[in-house]
């Protein structure tokens, strides 16, 4: 019996892994900031901010399709003529990493610096250099935080397309 349990379970990860094998579209955005090719990829399940001609505000949405000339969101599907401006965040390991550290050192250094003066029985509990250090520790951290999202405005000199990679039926179509 158990044995049985092992091969359906492995069975069933097989099937779940092989499934991502297949190609899937994929948009890209390319860009020549001062002479030098950018491309940014977004695949099917990637979370982007974009904003619509006219709007003025962005809306957010998890990709769930690529079509021909346009994306398939949660909420609305969008052409990529309609485009204004895309927002995306970067997965930059060490940014997140730093944003949290600088999080907790601007949440941490003003609750430390408050026990122990009041430990201490010093008159001001909350002094003007742990406020200094308290506020640089959280603007660093918004900045940290700022600088991991891309922010690319679509104009005649960067391009969007999409990219269908799907080798299998090349010649059938």
């Amino acid at each position: 019996m158990r044995l049985l349990k092992i091969c359906v379970v492995s069975l069933a990860y097989l099937l779940n892994v092989t499934d991502s094998f297949y190609a899937q579209a994929k948009l890209q955005v390319l860009s020549m900031p001062f002479g030098r090719l950018k491309k940014y990829e977004f695949h099917p399940g990637d979370r982007i901010s974009y904003k619509l001609k006219g709007e003025r505000k962005f809306l957010t949405g998890n990709v769930l399709a690529l079509g021909d000339s346009c994306i398939l969101f949660e909420a609305d599907s969008v052409g990529l003529n309609q485009l204004k401006a895309i927002r995306f965040k970067s997965n930059n390991y060490h940014a997140k990493l730093f944003q949290k550290i600088f999080l907790i050192g601007g949440v941490g250094f003003p609750s430390i610096s408050l026990a122990n003066n009041s430990i201490n029985n010093v008159d001001p509990l909350l002094n003007k250099t742990a406020a200094i250090v308290t506020a640089s520790f959280l603007a660093a951290s918004f900045l940290v935080h700022q600088s991991c999202i891309k922010r690319m405005r679509l104009t005649k000199n960067k391009i969007i397309k999409i990219v269908d990679i799907d080798y299998e039926h090349l010649n059938q179509r």
